[in-house]
């Protein structure tokens, strides 16, 4: 499995979207996380938003969530609105 890959995973099991603080926690698996959330970004896979806390969260996008199968799709989809 290739980072991205990778990161699209994780963001799949923390509900389709994460803090810099958690995929911080990440790091040990995927070295380079940040690098790669970049990467995510510039292939339209994923965005940075601002949370409710006013914090930065990376997301998948409706596009990414659209390409998921539909077990995926369900599981993120409710908690990006």
């Amino acid at each position: 499995m290739n980072a991205m890959n990778r990161l699209v995973h994780v963001l799949q099991s923390l509900g389709g979207f994460a803090t810099r603080e958690q995929l911080e926690s990440v790091r040990p698996k995927l070295k380079d996380v940040m690098k790669v959330s970049v990467e995510l970004v510039d292939a339209g896979w994923a965005a940075w938003d601002e949370a409710p806390d006013g914090s930065q969260q990376l997301r998948l996008t409706e596009n990414t969530l659209a390409m998921m199968s539909p077990n995926a799709k369900k599981m993120t989809h409710g908690q990006l609105r």
